[in-house]
Formats: C-alpha cells, sequence, structure tokens
C-alpha cells in the first residue's frame, strides 16, 4: 500500500463519510443529533492522531537537534 494510503486520520475521515453516505443510502439518515455525534467523535480522533503525530515530529527534530549539537562539538575538536 501506497504510504500516502496509510494515514490513520485519512481512513477515519473516509470512515465517516462512508457512514453517513451508506446510513443515507439505506434510508435511514442520521438525525442531526447522531450525526453531530459522529462528528465530534471523528473530529476527536484526528485530534488526538495529530497530536500523536506532533509529538512524534518533535522528538524526532529533538533527535536531530542532538545529532546537530555533537557534529559541531566534534568539529571544533
Amino acid at each position: 500500500m501506497p504510504s500516502r494510503l496509510q494515514s490513520r486520520k485519512l481512513w477515519i475521515t473516509i470512515g465517516i463519510i462512508l457512514l453517513v453516505a451508506v446510513s443515507d443510502l439505506i434510508g435511514s439518515p442520521l438525525d442531526a443529533a447522531s450525526l453531530e455525534a459522529v462528528i465530534t467523535m471523528g473530529l476527536g480522533l484526528l485530534g488526538a492522531q495529530g497530536l500523536v503525530d506532533t509529538a512524534a515530529a518533535f522528538a524526532a527534530g529533538k533527535k536531530i537537534a542532538e545529532v546537530v549539537e555533537e557534529v559541531k562539538g566534534a568539529s571544533d575538536e
């Protein structure tokens, strides 16, 4: 599977769209409260995944900064 299709955020979004579309197609559309609950849950999951991605990027940036400092220290010696 291509890396751009491995995003959890993408699959959560597709799942929400499919849930709403399929419920409309089978003749049982979601009422306003149910639709709001599905959207709120989806946005919560997307936000949580975004925070995880941000934390991972921050940790990777710190490691890169440490390596740069070590290289600078080694080149000064």
